[in-house]
């Protein structure tokens, strides 16, 4: 009775080393891990877009040796048509010489249509992603006459005249209102972008925040009665800094799944309800 006891012992043993060297061995593989995120909460009319460029900045809590984007239209209620897209290393409302990239869709295509309802992943680009370094995102627009957008992204982003995506320059470019279209808050939107995934070999994962406004992060950036953008204030940046300060190692991103005035189950509130958006918004980011 004693050698059973103790050939399970044995057994046990090396099925922990196994499983041991195996964590290893899929921790040193690289995997896909969203690093930023947005849910977008309604699709408003926004003039003046055809023939113009937008640019859209975003903060990875994650960073990596490639990287790809979702652009999604799944609240316009009208086809977005786009001629080209680039990222590279944002600055004032420019991208840092030397790091604009093009981004391709579908194993190769410059341009991208998106029907309404409707989303998109860039192919993979190589691309050196570092933690909270921002990032611009540059699309020009053939055509498009609605934006799907979370109207509370809190960071300044850009349009432009005429197609600018693949120039590093400032020059045309102008801060997107704060306001956005019937929107009565400044709220400062982001068009169209809805994550941002790096590879990394060594992340542990992501942490996925979901709810409303406390989640949004809504008043976490007034000042004396003014919203001011850029500060990146909500708790859950907050959280992702101390994450990549004490794991550095094993880093975790956070990425941001809430909608101010959102609710769980139909029954008014802002944007579509938790219970329909969950798998879309929440589960199906990447190491989560």
């Amino acid at each position: 009775m004693l050698n059973v006891h103790r050939r399970k012992i044995e057994i046990a043993g090396v099925a922990a080393v196994i499983a041991a060297i195996s964590l290893v061995v899929s921790a040193q593989q690289p995997r896909w891990l969203s690093a930023w995120s947005a849910a977008h909460n309604v699709g408003l009319v926004v003039e003046g877009l055809n023939g113009g460029s937008v640019r859209l900045v975003v903060r990875p809590t994650l960073s990596g040796q490639s990287l790809r984007v979702k652009l999604a239209n799944i609240r316009g209620n009208t086809p977005a048509v786009f001629s080209s897209a680039f990222v590279g290393v944002a600055g004032e409302g420019a991208v840092v010489q030397g790091t604009n990239r093009r981004l391709t869709f579908h194993g190769g295509a410059q341009g991208l249509t998106l029907a309404p309802d409707e989303s998109a992943w860039s192919d993979a680009v190589a691309f050196e992603v570092k933690v909270f370094q921002r990032l611009a995102v540059s699309l020009d627009i053939t055509s498009a006459s609605d934006v799907s957008m979370d109207t509370l992204a809190l960071v300044t982003t850009y349009r432009a005249a005429g197609h600018h995506a693949a120039e590093t320059s400032a020059n045309g470019f102008a801060p997107i209102p704060p306001n956005a279209p019937d929107s009565r808050a400044d709220e400062y939107p982001m068009y169209w972008l809805a994550a941002l995934d790096v590879e990394s070999p060594s992340a542990a994962g992501t942490i996925v925040a979901v709810g409303d406004s406390w989640i949004d992060g809504r008043c976490s950036t007034t000042e004396n009665g003014r919203v001011r953008p850029d500060l990146y204030q909500r708790w859950i940046d907050v959280l992702a800094e101390r994450l990549a300060a004490e794991r550095s190692k094993e880093p975790r991103a956070v990425v941001n799944a809430g909608i101010a005035g959102n609710r769980i189950i139909p029954g008014g509130g802002n944007g579509p309800p938790l219970l329909q958006r969950l798998d879309r918004d929440v589960l199906e980011r990447a190491g989560a």
